[in-house]
């Protein structure tokens, strides 16, 4: 007995193994680049190393709550509708043709109109999976009660039962099979949609950490010519031996700049240090982006106090120090910063500063500064209007 079980343990694992060995060899041949397709191995420890990660955590959280909460009302829904349609002939009359048409629907074509009505938070994401999990129940519920031996009923029934205890009691209990296969179809809809909603709009969950790190080609290997590429900035800003560089990111910023912007740093003799402040939740409907006032700090007076007693900041934050509210006291302590964009480095790679342009941008700057109004026209209709009395101006060549 024990050995037929271990060998259907087996032929059950057989088919997982096959296909991890399959991953791994195309992974190794070099078929497919490692920024693509990573080893199984590298991946397995990145998920070991994320499992402890609280943030990477809490999104895991949001996900499973909005998958949950829509898959407990999609249950409740479903079988109870299943049930009614089983025991009332008027209801089946009414609900079956209803069935008939959404039932094939496909559900994200509605989205829209759900985040129109109920807008960008959990609630739409709720109900887009209420609406795709709700049916394979109603269905499998109604076949499974409708299929249950009717000699069950009439015993019951003749001992006096009422006919709602019956349903729910007898015919229910006797379906459950049925309906169990139902919330198996249904629970692994919701973890497709789930997933679907959150990378449609979401600024949180699992879906949107997965296109946030497609869209930002997260990958761990540091090539020598983005070290390179982060030397020749650092170098540009007058950073020498021995000079103390704060490196400053956030929870959610892109690791492999932080990592480059150390290795350069050090390369360079000068003696960095990290500070690491958690990200804000986003509290907007929809992301935000390229503002240029990073909220991360949140004016806590010891990461302010140690970036101004820095001689150099490397701004590593996902919006970055330009316009954030601390910014001018840092400055005010001595400390230069450099912004780094939470872009891909192959970005700088492609844009590294240019000289020839130094000259040109300074003088267009210094244009700009003892401006005060300005104007931009196009022959396509552009008519821009700006007002430049007492506007920030940079320059920037590169």
């Amino acid at each position: 007995m024990i050995a037929r079980r271990l060998g259907e343990v087996s032929l059950g694992i057989l088919p997982v193994a096959l296909v991890i060995a399959l991953w791994h060899g195309i992974a190794i041949s070099g078929i497919a680049p490692a920024v693509l397709l990573p080893p199984p191995g590298a991946v397995f420890a990145r998920l070991f190393h994320q499992i402890g990660d609280p943030n990477f955590l809490s999104q895991v959280g949001i996900t499973l709550f909005r998958l949950f909460a829509g898959f407990s009302i999609a249950f409740v829904a479903g079988v109870t509708l299943g049930v009614a349609a089983t025991g009332s002939k008027a209801f089946e009359s009414v609900i079956k043709p209803l069935v008939r048409v959404l039932a094939p629907l496909p559900k994200v074509a509605l989205y829209p109109a759900m985040v129109l009505i109920l807008g960008f938070d959990d609630a739409s994401k709720i109900a887009l999976v209420v609406a795709d999990a709700m049916f394979p129940i109603l269905l499998a519920t109604y076949q499974g009660t409708s299929a249950v031996e009717p000699k069950l009923v009439w015993s019951a029934r003749a001992a006096g039962t009422s006919q709602r205890t019956v349903l729910f009691k007898i015919v229910l209990m006797a379906a459950m099979p049925s309906v169990l296969t139902g919330c198996r179809i249904g629970l692994i809809i919701s973890c497709i949609v789930v997933f679907l909603a959150e990378m449609i709009t979401s600024t949180d969950g699992l879906g949107y950490l997965l296109v946030r790190a497609g869209r930002m080609m997260f990958a761990d290997r540091i090539e020598g010519k983005w070290i390179d590429a982060f030397c020749e900035v650092f170098e540009r800003c007058a950073v020498k031996r021995g000079d103390t560089a704060a490196i400053l990111s956030e929870t959610q910023s892109r690791a492999l700049n932080v990592q480059l912007a150390e290795l350069a740093l050090l390369r360079l003799g000068a003696r960095p240090f990290h500070i690491v402040v958690p990200s804000p939740r986003n509290r907007h409907p929809v992301p935000v982006r390229s503002t240029g006032a990073s909220e991360a700090i949140g004016g806590l007076s010891p990461v302010i106090g140690a970036l101004g007693a820095a001689g150099f900041v490397v701004d590593c934050t996902i919006e970055g120090l330009m316009h954030a509210p601390e910014t001018p006291a840092i400055l005010k302590n001595g400390a230069r910063i450099l912004v780094i964009s939470n872009e891909h480095p192959e970005a700088l790679e492609r844009m590294a500063p240019d000289p020839a342009l130094e000259t040109r941008v300074r003088a267009a700057a210094k244009l700009l500064r003892g401006s005060k109004r300005m104007t931009v026209t196009s022959p396509g209709g552009t008519n821009l209007d700006v007002d430049m009395a007492g506007a920030p101006t940079v320059g920037i060549w590169g």
